[in-house]
């Protein structure tokens, strides 16, 4: 019991750990056989439709590139989103 004591004390209990970063990394996956074209698209989008977002700082986004899997995929799209602080 004594060891949950000194546990809840050294472990962070916040929703969000202090080392954020302040920046969300998102995945886009189309349907398998989504053309490049589709993908830019949809990316686009998402972009568009978070950009006014007052909490967005920066926003970039890259179809074709699949950064969780790796390479370049035409299914697939990543955005990074920087967060103002």
């Amino acid at each position: 019991i004594a060891l949950c004591g000194v546990l809840l004390n050294r472990v962070p209990g916040s929703l969000v750990p202090q080392e954020d970063q302040g920046y969300v990394i998102t995945l886009i996956i189309m349907p398998d056989g989504a053309a490049l074209s589709r993908t830019e698209k949809t990316t686009e989008n998402i972009r568009q439709a978070i950009a006014p977002d007052e909490a967005v700082e920066f926003e970039f986004a890259i179809a074709g590139l699949d950064f969780i899997g790796g390479g370049n995929k035409t299914r697939a799209g990543t955005m990074f989103v920087r967060l103002k602080d």
